[in-house]
């Protein structure tokens, strides 16, 4: 997903877009992507500065830490970064570790799609489990015990 700064209007202005599996480059045997992520970003510019908030929500099919089944799972999360208009910046940056980039006066482009994928990696729980009643691969075989001596 590129940002083009010449593209923003000055005062408030709104995108949404689709994010497709493809664009994220999201490799994971444990993480699938079904279908395109929404996303919608709100801009206000100022002189010298753009502010984006957005949000990507949309559903990715997780494995089961419990009894290893695909389910689907929805995530819905926000983002937000800064970029400074200058002068004498480069024309074309990723969004890097900060939120806040600088870049070019006379029309620059912004690549987000890394953090877009950060996003959606760190949206998803540690141990995704389908269900609260899930009871694993082999329910009923394992029996536990606890120690009521204390």
């Amino acid at each position: 997903m590129r940002i083009e700064t010449s593209k923003i209007p000055r005062g408030e202005s709104d995108s949404v877009f689709e994010v497709t599996p493809e664009e994220l480059e999201l490799d994971r045997e444990d993480v699938r992507i079904p279908e395109p992520l929404a996303a919608s970003v709100h801009f206000s510019r100022l002189d010298r500065e753009i502010v984006a908030r957005g949000r990507l929500s949309g559903k990715v099919i997780l494995i089961c830490s419990r009894c290893l089944k695909p389910f689907e799972y929805r995530i819905d999360e926000s983002f937000s970064f800064v970029i400074e208009l200058a002068s004498t910046a480069p024309s074309a940056v990723r969004l890097g570790d900060e939120d806040i980039v600088q870049v070019s006066s006379y029309g620059a482009v912004v690549e987000i799609k890394n953090e877009l994928r950060d996003l959606v990696i760190l949206s998803i729980p540690m141990m995704p489990v389908c269900s609260k009643d899930c009871r694993g691969t082999a329910p009923g075989k394992w029996e536990i015990h606890t120690d009521e001596r204390r």
